[in-house]
C-alpha cells in the first residue's frame, strides 16, 4: 500500500491519464477527480475525467472542461473514492482491469487496483487528495474549490461525527487560498427544494412533544408523500397486514407475495439486504457492516439459523477486533473485549446498554456512539450508556414493585390492567418487567395515549385477539 509521498511520486511518472468516479457521484469523488486532474495538467500531463452519466447539476460545474473526449485512449487509469469495482458506473466497467492506482478512504477497500493509496482514518477522500496534490504542484483556487467540495461533502459541512481536527485544518488551508465557500455551503447544505420545504412544514405543524418538550416526534404520513410526489421505501421484518402501505416498495420477508426463504431476518437484516441490493455486491456490504448486522440480529432475539447464523458468525469475528471506535469503547467499558466474543456477549452485555439509551429517552447517545471516529468522545459516550443502563435497572425494579403494590391480595387474577401517569418509555419498561415477573399476557397504556389503546385492551380481555 502506498503512502501519500509514494503516490505523488508515482503520479509524476504517469501521462495520458483517465480518472474514474463512482456511481451516483457525490462531491467527494467529483471534487477529488477534478482537483487531481487539474494538478496533473499543471505538471504538463494529459489528464481527463471519464464522463459520469449520473452526475447531477450540483456537481457538474466542478468537472466542466475536464471530460475525456470521445476516442481518448488512456495509458493510465486512476480511481478516486471507490472502494470496490462494483461501484464503477457502467461506462467505466471496461476499464476495471486497467486501474493502476486507487486513492480511497473507505475501510472496505477491496484493493482491486494494481497499487492503492488508502487512509481509512480520513473523513473524506478529499483529505488524501489534498495532500497528494500539494506534493505535485501549488494548489490553485480552482483546485482548492474542488477539494473543499470534496471534504465538506463527506463530513456534512463539518457537522458529521467523522469530522476531525485534520478536516478543519485542511478546510482552513483551502480557504486561505482565497476561495469563497459561502455560495458552496449554501448550495450544498442550505438550499432546499419546494417539495422538501413543504414536507418539513407539515412535519413541524404535526409534531408531537414529549418529556416536557425535550423530545420531539415528527412523522411523514404516506398520504403526504403521495401528495408531494415523494418516493417512499418501507423496510420491516414484522408480519404484514393484508393491505400493504402505498409505497414504491415494501421490503419485508413476510410479504405473502414474496417467496424469500429466510423469514426470520431482523430489521437490520432487512435493511442490510436492501443496501446490498443497491450496492450490487452483498459480500462488500457485509464486510463493512457485519458487526452492526450481528449486533441488531442478536439484540432483537432473532433465531440464529440460516442467513442469520452466517451473518452473526461474520459479525462476531468482526467484533473480536472492533474497527468502530464507539463499539470498541463500549466493549472496553463493560469488560467485553476478552475472548471469546459470543452471541451471549451481545445479548447480556452490549445490547442492554445500547437499548437503555432509547428506554431512558437518550437515543442520541447510542446513535453518536455508532457514528463517532473520536476515541476520547467514544469513551465518554460508552460511560454514559453504562450509567443509563444502571439507571434503567433501578427504574425497572421500581416499576415491578409499583405494579405488585397495585395488585389485589391473594392469588393473581387471570388478567391484569394497570395504569398510572408514566412516560411512553417508562411504559415499555413496565410492560416488559411485569410480564417477565408475573408471567401474564399484558397490555400497556400511558395516560397520554389514544382511545384505540383502551379498545385493544378490551378486545384482548374479551378473548377477541
Amino acid at each position: 500500500m502506498l503512502t501519500v509521498e509514494q503516490t505523488a511520486a508515482l503520479l509524476r511518472t504517469f501521462d495520458n491519464i483517465l480518472i474514474l468516479t463512482h456511481v451516483r457521484p457525490d462531491g467527494d469523488t467529483v471534487g477529488c477527480a477534478a482537483a487531481l486532474c487539474r494538478a496533473l495538467r499543471a505538471l504538463g500531463r494529459t489528464a481527463y475525467l471519464l464522463e459520469n452519466p449520473e452526475i447531477t447539476e450540483t456537481y457538474t460545474p466542478y468537472a466542466e472542461g475536464l471530460w475525456a473526449p470521445k476516442g481518448f485512449v488512456p495509458q493510465r487509469v486512476v480511481s478516486v473514492d471507490i472502494a470496490a469495482p462494483n461501484l464503477l458506473p457502467e461506462n467505466a466497467v471496461p476499464y476495471k482491469n486497467d486501474i493502476c492506482l486507487a486513492i480511497d478512504h473507505h475501510g472496505s477497500q477491496e484493493f482491486f487496483a494494481e497499487r492503492t493509496c488508502l487512509d481509512a482514518e480520513a473523513a473524506a477522500c478529499g483529505e488524501i487528495v489534498y495532500e497528494i496534490v500539494g506534493r505535485l504542484t501549488d494548489i490553485t483556487p480552482e483546485m482548492a474549490m474542488a477539494l473543499y467540495v470534496a471534504v465538506s461533502t463527506d463530513c456534512g459541512c463539518f457537522v458529521y461525527a467523522n469530522t476531525t481536527a485534520r478536516t478543519h485544518r485542511i478546510a482552513a488551508a483551502l480557504m486561505e487560498l482565497g476561495i469563497d465557500v459561502g455560495p458552496v455551503n449554501k448550495a450544498l447544505f442550505r438550499t432546499k427544494s419546494p417539495v422538501r420545504l413543504a414536507m418539513e412544514a407539515r412535519m413541524v405543524a404535526d409534531m408531537e412533544l414529549y418529556d416536557n418538550g425535550r423530545v420531539v416526534v415528527m412523522s411523514i404520513p404516506l398520504a403526504l408523500c403521495r401528495e408531494l410526489g415523494v418516493d417512499l421505501i418501507v423496510t420491516d421484518h414484522h408480519e404484514c397486514k393484508d393491505r400493504l402501505p402505498q409505497a414504491v416498495a415494501v421490503v419485508d420477508p413476510h410479504r405473502k407475495d414474496d417467496g424469500y426463504p429466510h423469514r426470520d431476518l431482523s430489521g437490520v437484516g432487512v435493511a442490510f439486504k436492501l443496501a446490498a441490493a443497491l450496492a450490487g455486491d452483498q459480500e462488500t456490504v457485509l464486510r463493512e457492516y457485519a458487526d452492526l448486522v450481528c449486533l441488531g440480529t442478536v439484540a432483537d432475539v432473532m433465531p440464529l439459523t440460516g442467513e442469520n447464523r452466517k451473518m452473526v458468525w461474520r459479525g462476531l469475528q468482526a467484533l473480536s477486533n472492533p474497527k468502530r471506535v464507539g463499539l470498541a469503547a463500549l466493549m472496553a467499558e463493560c469488560g467485553a473485549l476478552r475472548p471469546p466474543i459470543t452471541a451471549g456477549t451481545i445479548g447480556y452485555t452490549l445490547a442492554p446498554r445500547i437499548n437503555a439509551a432509547g428506554r431512558m429517552g437518550h437515543v442520541e447517545i447510542a446513535t453518536e456512539l455508532f457514528l463517532t471516529n473520536d476515541a476520547a468522545r467514544a469513551v465518554d459516550l460508552a460511560s454514559q450508556l453504562c450509567k443509563l443502563n444502571r439507571k434503567r435497572q433501578d427504574v425497572e425494579s421500581g416499576i415491578y414493585k409499583q405494579a405488585v403494590s397495585m395488585l389485589p391480595a391473594g392469588k393473581s387474577p387471570k388478567a391484569i390492567v394497570l395504569a398510572d401517569e408514566i412516560s411512553p418509555d417508562t411504559c415499555r419498561l413496565w410492560d416488559a418487567k411485569t410480564h417477565e415477573k408475573l408471567d401474564k399476557d399484558r397490555f400497556r397504556r400511558d395516560l397520554g395515549g389514544t382511545e384505540e389503546a383502551y379498545e385493544e385492551v378490551m378486545r384482548r380481555l374479551m378473548g377477541d385477539k
